[in-house]
């Protein structure tokens, strides 16, 4: 809810040009940096969470930022449109581990071929 609220809130005419299309600039330059990845690279494997995943109890107590933060990963392929999966590659303090395959766009192919390999 947080973010849909932040966003509409950003995308007013008095923001606009603050915020919402230095947004978009900013999209662009992430855009162009994974491109250049994928000139080398089929796909990019990050961890999906920069922690452990905390059990669902603990979640409650987290501040907002602390819960940003446990996706931060997952954002700059969500915003830029590149395909992408998250698997279980392992489990660490009892809890998965997430691995993040990332491709190219119109890549999804890759994506799911590795996902299926590992």
């Amino acid at each position: 809810k947080r973010r849909i609220l932040m966003g509409t809130f950003y995308r007013k005419s008095g923001y606009r040009d603050k915020y919402y299309l230095k947004a978009l600039k900013v999209r662009k330059h992430i855009i162009n940096e994974f491109k250049e990845k994928f000139k080398k690279f089929d796909c990019i494997l990050t961890p999906t969470m920069p922690i452990v995943a905390p059990k669902f109890t603990d979640i409650a107590v987290l501040s907002p930022a602390q819960q940003y933060a446990m996706d931060i990963l997952t954002v700059a392929p969500n915003l830029c449109g590149f395909p992408h999966l998250s698997i279980k590659c392992g489990t660490s303090e009892g809890m998965p581990v997430g691995l993040q395959i990332i491709s190219d766009h119109l890549q999804e192919g890759k994506v799911l071929q590795l996902g299926s390999w590992l």
